[in-house]
């Protein structure tokens, strides 16, 4: 079952504060029925926005890199459920913790 956006943020906040506790939320954005956050820690900027599914980008020294290079099943979960949410926030956390 689809999740609201909602519902996204909140599990996104959350699983930030109790996870990836040392990235701060920068920005917060909609338009249309587009949205995204951007979280920075030192020299990473982690980017989550939905448009054609949730997708997660991550800057190093301004370098983007998208998450499905690190781990390509989050290619198959980028429909918007909360499962496949987490299952891309714990990708990236697990990518986090071995950069």
């Amino acid at each position: 079952m689809e999740s609201s956006m909602v519902d996204i943020h909140k599990i996104i906040k959350d699983f930030f504060k109790k996870n990836l506790s040392n990235f701060s939320l920068v920005e917060e954005y909609s338009y249309s029925r587009y949205w995204g956050v951007i979280y920075i820690y030192k020299n990473l900027k982690i980017k989550i926005d939905e448009e054609k599914g949730i997708m997660i980008d991550i800057f190093i020294d301004d370098t983007q890199y998208s998450l499905w290079q690190y781990d390509r099943r989050v290619i198959n979960k980028s429909k918007l459920t909360e499962e496949n949410v987490l299952f891309q926030l714990n990708i990236l956390k697990n990518f986090l913790l071995n950069i």
